[in-house]
């Protein structure tokens, strides 16, 4: 069976995550900053530092992201989908999928999504994919949001990407979740 045309899961989507990364460095920024005036010993110049290198990384992906850089990773009919900024597709094909894993720590640690793909032919996955492997033949494909807001995967998405895994044959869903 083939996935529908228009079937797409988004697994990271730099513009839909900005706003947390963003208010988490500036809350880090005003923290430091905070502990610069508040603190009178020598970990004053150290928080100065912080605050200056944090306020300098928060205007850098700032003005990325006013100019329009972008990384969208998804999956759609025709495998896994990475797109960097206006630069062409690259695409790990489906057939290549061999398991899905849902991977959960345990002790309240961010549950992952990870896909185990084949290397036969002594294959190499396109460069954008390639800095998503674990180890060669493991992708982290994404964090799944939990209650606190953390992720960037929703258990609807994950539900459908297990659905498309299961109608399509492209690959194996893990029943049990892992634990490493």
């Amino acid at each position: 069976m083939t996935a529908p045309e228009d079937f797409r899961v988004v697994l990271q989507d730099l513009k839909q995550d900005a706003p947390m990364l963003l208010s988490m460095m500036t809350f880090l920024c005003a923290l430091c900053t905070w502990g610069t005036v508040a603190v009178d010993n020598g970990w004053r110049f150290v928080l100065a530092v912080l605050a200056v290198l944090f306020a300098a990384l928060l205007l850098l992906v700032i003005v990325q992201l006013l100019r329009g850089a972008a990384l969208l990773v998804y999956i759609d009919a025709r495998g896994l989908v990475a797109t960097k900024d206006k630069k062409p597709e690259q695409i790990l094909p489906a057939e290549r999928f061999q398991r899905f894993e849902v991977v959960d720590p345990g002790d309240g640690g961010a549950v992952s999504l990870r896909l185990r793909y084949s290397k036969e032919g002594s294959y190499e996955p396109p460069r954008l994919i390639r800095g998503m492997e674990e180890i060669p033949g493991r992708l982290l494909l994404a964090m799944i949001k939990d209650g606190e807001g953390g992720g960037s995967l929703s258990l609807e998405d994950l539900w459908r990407l297990r659905r498309f895994v299961e109608e399509t044959g492209a690959g194996i869903w893990e029943d049990q979740p892992r634990r490493y």
